[in-house]
């Protein structure tokens, strides 16, 4: 059975170790992560909770929760996250001047430091980073953009190259991922009750899977 991940926890495949035999599909969101896991009879690796996010559970997954209920917690990992500056290779090799960076809202809420005094255009894309760096290798940006993201990025859109890493604030920024097994509710659930199950899976799950374990990259 192959993991279906939330593409911006794509680094999260060293979790199953190479002897495993293990393929992970990436899917985009964790809402659409869980379809194709339930779709395909396969379990969904999403990430659960970051410290530095305000109320630290990832909203994406709690989004995700009001629709699907996760009925089992196979394991929980705890990974570093690190932010990347990915450029396209032609705007590398002419330098062409930075003037507008893309990615998530809460990434670029995690380079502050970094971004100060550079005078950039933010460009906010709710679908995520790993869609910010596709439309950059694809050309649905300018040449003068940048996306911020995992250095990851760079191997699933060859024509990104990084050109500057570890920008993110915080380098002791860990988020909590979980692979699990979900199905559909019969209605979705309101806000309030997809956080508290969250919550409360969470719990139970470091409880009688010993606590989660860190996997550096």
């Amino acid at each position: 059975m192959s993991p279906y991940a939330n593409l911006k926890v794509a680094h999260g495949v060293k979790l199953y170790g190479d002897g495993n035999n293990l393929e992970l599909n990436f899917c985009g969101s964790p809402l659409n992560t869980f379809y194709q896991a339930e779709q395909n009879e396969a379990e969904a690796f999403v990430a659960l909770r970051n410290d530095l996010v305000k109320g630290n559970l990832i909203d994406a997954t709690v989004q995700a929760c009001k629709v699907f209920q996760i009925r089992k917690v196979s394991a929980v990992v705890r990974l570093p996250i690190t932010m990347c500056l990915l450029r396209t290779a032609e705007a590398t090799a002419e330098n062409i001047p930075l003037r507008k960076i893309s990615s998530h809202p809460a990434a670029l809420a995690q380079i502050t430091g970094w971004k100060d005094k550079k005078n950039l255009i933010e460009i906010e894309d709710p679908a995520g980073t790993s869609e910010a760096a596709r439309k950059l290798a694809t050309n649905l940006l300018s040449n003068d953009t940048g996306a911020i993201g995992s250095a990851f990025l760079a191997t699933l859109y060859p024509d990104l190259v990084i050109a500057e890493e570890q920008i993110q604030d915080s380098k002791d920024n860990t988020t909590l991922f979980g692979q699990l097994t979900v199905s559909r509710r019969e209605s979705p659930v309101s806000d309030a009750d997809a956080r508290r199950e969250l919550e409360a899976t969470i719990e139970i799950a470091e409880h009688h899977l010993g606590g989660a374990f860190s996997c550096f990259i």
